[in-house]
């Protein structure tokens, strides 16, 4: 039977556990104050966003991302609009979201990740009102793709790429590859300014 360790009590943790409460999957809720010195006990963890790339988490092979993780509960129908970029992601995806709800507006459309609410609690909402189809404008920063391996968003937008975070990522290339690794898990269209192309190393 599956055991997952949820590391990290912030929003997103505590939005992780509300999830794997109501799927019924079992999970232990942690931080550096109460963490198991190893994780022989789980078959998978979900790291925190504010674990930095050089947190022991990210040298198990158990570690897998909040995106991946919620993935297969994506309802099939669902179009996942990915926002990324270093500057204006929060507005850009304010923007998008508007823009949706006045194009569509007989459609859901649902608006959080890295801006607002959690991704879990996106979906717990989504479940609650048995919607199967439409929208989801998703906020995804460069910890949330670090690690995307089985995630795809269906169209995505980088709004610009410069230098950020390099206190949670290694170096500047990892940061560029993170966001990069985003666009790589997108099925049809990606935006994108040629000034973002021409600052990738």
């Amino acid at each position: 039977m599956s055991h997952i360790l949820i590391y990290g009590k912030g929003r997103v943790g505590q939005s992780l556990a509300r999830f794997c409460q109501h799927t019924s999957q079992e999970y232990t809720l942690c931080d550096e104050s109460d963490a198991p010195e190893n994780f022989d006990a789980y078959t998978s963890i979900i790291p925190s966003p504010g674990l930095s790339s050089a947190h022991r988490v990210y040298q198990s092979d158990k570690a897998i991302s909040e995106l991946d993780f919620l993935s297969r509960f994506i309802p099939k129908w669902f179009q996942i609009h990915a926002i990324t970029g270093t500057d204006g992601k929060s507005t850009t995806s304010s923007i998008l979201y508007h823009f949706l709800h006045a194009g569509f507006p007989d459609t859901p459309v649902y608006l959080g990740g890295n801006f607002g609410t959690a991704f879990a609690d996106v979906l717990l909402e989504i479940d609650g009102k048995w919607e199967k189809e439409w929208h989801i404008v998703l906020e995804v920063s460069s910890f949330m793709a670090y690690q995307l391996r089985t995630f795809y968003a269906d169209n995505a937008i980088l709004t610009n790429l410069h230098p950020d975070h390099l206190d949670w990522h290694h170096d500047i290339t990892e940061y560029y590859n993170a966001k990069q690794n985003l666009l790589g898990h997108t099925k049809n269209r990606i935006l994108y300014p040629a000034s973002a192309v021409a600052r990738s190393p």
